[in-house]
């Protein structure tokens, strides 16, 4: 059994790193709380082990870290762990107290969303544990016993599965189950760490710093327009805006990079070229798939295509569409406004 689980966390680790690059977006970090509740499954040959322990809800507490690389996490927890349970036949109550820490993996689900899949390898070491009288208190009862040295798996392994649900940029909630590798179950205790439930809540204190995906290749593509050029497309209704006179609005109105204007006959060099970040196109096209053919500024990806979230992907007139029916932008002083508006729309962009 304990060779089958850890190779099902080998195969599964291996399963999550393959599938990306690794490319480190993001950084959390913070404190864990999470309430367990020890079961004792299976038997001696004395009865089940259900029947001879009860147990009580229990504590795993500590620090915790994880590295987020697009749909894979890698993460770690130090932890420090005191659990209860009671021994019915003589009247005991077993408290145990050890370190422990899990090594793992994370895999975002498509569904249900902001959920993620979490394996990993948990070893631990058990610091004390005492047996105490849970009867009546009288001058004879008997002391507390130390039972650490008597254990034999003071180093345990376990494995550890369980969903964790992500919870705005604060923390996330997770419900997770501990499979001791190696265990011992004696009629008053269990030598090593149960089986057990837990239910944790992790507290991030690097919550500033938890930036989507899509944040980040914002961030990125505009860092590299601003040092870049833009390059627009002049598609204005016939003799409404030329050229040359769209080039002087852009040198009043537009500072968020360099510009230019290109010609038609331009365009496909310019697509090969590798240092190409984006396009701008001036005058009707569409907003989005299946969306009319509007009036405004379109940010377009090299090969043409509109830009997506999160980007500032077009800035539009606001007027009567059915009085505009060839869509022109119909004066100056409309183009100067949607040069201000793109390049403001750039600026705030930037910031996120």
């Amino acid at each position: 059994m304990k060779q089958l689980f850890l190779i099902l966390l080998f195969l599964c680790s291996i399963s999550a790193f393959s599938q990306d690059k690794i490319n480190i977006k993001k950084l959390s970090y913070g404190v864990t709380v999470s309430p367990i509740i020890p079961v004792f499954p299976g038997f001696t040959s004395k009865g089940y082990i259900s029947d001879k322990l009860k147990p009580n809800m229990g504590l795993n507490a500590g620090i915790y870290a994880s590295f987020n690389k697009q749909k894979n996490h890698l993460y770690s927890k130090a932890l420090y762990r005191y659990l209860l349970y009671k021994a019915i036949d003589n009247n005991f109550k077993v408290s145990s107290q050890d370190v422990n820490l899990q090594i793992g993996v994370k895999r975002s689900l498509k569904n249900p969303a902001n959920t993620n899949f979490v394996i990993a390898y948990s070893p631990s070491f058990n610091i004390n544990t005492t047996e105490t009288y849970a009867g009546r208190q009288f001058d004879s009862f008997p002391p507390p016993n130390n039972l650490t040295k008597q254990l034999s798996n003071r180093f345990s392994n376990s494995v550890y599965i369980g969903l964790e649900f992500e919870y705005k940029d604060k923390g996330t909630m997770e419900v997770g189950y501990t499979h001791s590798l190696k265990r011992t179950y004696f009629e008053n205790r269990v030598d090593a760490v149960p089986h057990h439930f837990s239910f944790a809540y992790n507290l991030n204190f690097n919550a500033k710093a938890e930036i989507s995906k899509d944040i980040i290749e914002l961030r990125s593509t505009l860092k590299r327009l601003e040092n870049d050029t833009l390059y627009f497309i002049n598609k204005t209704c016939e003799n409404e805006l030329p050229n040359i006179d769209l080039e002087k609005l852009l040198n009043t109105h537009y500072a968020f990079s360099n510009f230019k204007v290109v010609k038609p006959n331009e365009l496909v060099n310019l697509k090969k070229q590798t240092n190409v970040i984006m396009f701008a196109l001036v005058g009707a096209h569409y907003a989005s798939d299946g969306d009319i053919p509007s009036t405004g500024i379109f940010l377009l990806d090299k090969n043409l295509n509109n830009l997506e979230y999160p980007y500032p992907h077009h800035v539009r007139l606001k007027y009567d569409f059915n009085s505009n029916t060839k869509q022109c932008i119909e004066s100056i002083e409309n183009a100067a406004l949607l040069i201000r508006k793109l390049n403001s729309e750039l600026e705030e962009a930037k910031k996120l």
